[in-house]
């Protein structure tokens, strides 16, 4: 997910997506956060990406030290009033940054040749909670900066308002579960549910063992970089355009029937999700092949390769933190309930036969009902089951087998 999350932000506004009539182009730039324990080498994960891209990061740092003798130069012929044109002072092209309030990102960001910002933190509760403490305008600039909007700064100290062209933010770092509760149990603006989560179980081992060489690594992010800075339209190919079509349409689908809550919000982000990933990987190849153009489009089999990472790895990822890590007051009902079904080997049911019957009496209470379902359906504990007659809702369930054999 490393090379994904990172990739992605280096070709940033490089590239925009149409997937389709009807939807907005879509940004490249994608968030990530790895979710573990303290002491299962997260941060290893990450420092064989962090060294294949200094290279990159000098070769910025050159070019903004040359500019800026440029940029002395023709500021004392403008004082000294040889030229009539004021220069412009040049801006660090930055990669990453760890700063994460808006102050210092804008000033980061070229207002003429704006380009995506990846705020990379070791530990992301301080970015969540820094961005929580000072106002809803700081979450709200963070939001937008997904979806690679235009933006305008208003702030009293500021004689102007300060306009952002594209504001594109990309955010990736680790995650303690503990912490991450606190983050999934809050109100839900949509924050969480665009994030791409890994959450591994730990691996004994004295370092990460990776694919990829550094060299390799090195040149997948100097072609990227090389990316001519004007953005260009990357469309889905005809075969491409039709199997996301169809897997959309199903993950729709899925998210109405069998999700709730944080999980149906995160499913609803997923198309743009598999859209980003397929280009990223489309330009991923292209800079490990002898091509030397750029891709113009998203293949059919890079398609197959982003849905695939979404449906394989991403949607179990994302159960598995909502399940662990999103921890409520209704927990302890949903604990009894399930016990109240392995105790009574229940493989179906249907909750108003329960509450009529007063088989379990905290289902009386409307709000501890929806909790419930909401938890359970989350975790993979139980599943609706749709009603094929008009009508009130169904509201009948099933229970996962594996419950009984103590799997889940």
């Amino acid at each position: 997910m490393n090379l994904l999350i990172i990739s992605s932000a280096i070709i940033g506004n490089k590239r925009r997506i149409h997937v389709r009539n009807g939807w907005n182009d879509e940004p490249v730039h994608l968030w990530g956060a790895l979710v573990g324990a303290p002491s299962t080498k997260k941060t290893a994960s990450m420092r064989p990406i962090l060294k294949a891209l200094a290279p990159l990061i000098e070769v910025r740092r050159i070019e903004y030290k040359s500019k800026k003798r440029d940029y002395k130069i023709a500021l004392r012929e403008f004082e000294d009033q040889q030229t009539f044109d004021e220069p412009r002072k040049p801006i660090l092209r930055q990669l990453l940054i760890n700063d994460t309030t808006i102050e210092a990102i804008h000033k980061a960001i070229d207002p003429d040749n704006p380009e995506c910002i990846c705020v990379y933190r070791d530990e992301l509760s301080g970015l969540i909670g820094a961005i929580s403490k000072y106002s809803d305008g700081d979450r709200s600039f963070y939001l937008e900066g997904y979806n690679g909007n235009f933006y305008v700064i208003n702030r009293s100290k500021y004689d102007e308002p300060i306009v952002i062209p594209k504001l594109s933010l990309s955010i990736f770092g680790s995650i303690q579960p503990q912490k991450l509760s606190h983050v999934l149990n809050g109100a839900d603006d949509g924050f969480s549910s665009r994030i791409l989560f890994a959450f591994p179980e730990p691996i004994i081992t004295e370092e990460p063992e990776l694919d990829v060489t550094e060299e390799t690594l090195r040149t997948i992010f100097r072609k990227l970089d090389q990316l001519p800075a004007k953005e260009e339209k990357i469309r889905l190919s005809k075969k491409a355009r039709e199997i996301f079509n169809q897997w959309h349409m199903e993950n729709e689908l899925q998210a109405q029937n069998y999700t709730t809550g944080l999980l149906q919000s995160s499913y609803g982000k997923m198309g743009g999700q598999v859209a980003r990933l397929s280009c990223v990987l489309e330009h991923i190849l292209w800079t490990l092949s002898a091509e030397i153009s750029p891709p113009t489009e998203i293949s059919e089999q890079n398609m197959l390769r982003g849905i695939a990472l979404i449906e394989d790895y991403f949607k179990p990822m994302v159960k598995k933190v909502f399940s662990k890590c999103s921890r409520g007051e209704n927990d302890e009902i949903a604990q009894v309930f399930v016990k109240y079904l392995t105790d009574h080997n229940v493989s179906k049911f249907n909750l108003r036969e329960l509450k009529r019957n007063n088989m379990f009496p905290d289902l009386n209470n409307e709000n501890a009902e929806k909790s419930l379902i909401s938890i359970l359906v989350e975790a993979n504990i139980v599943k609706h089951v749709a009603s094929d007659s008009k009508g009130r809702p169904s509201k009948n369930y099933i229970v996962n087998p594996q419950l009984m054999e103590e799997k889940i």
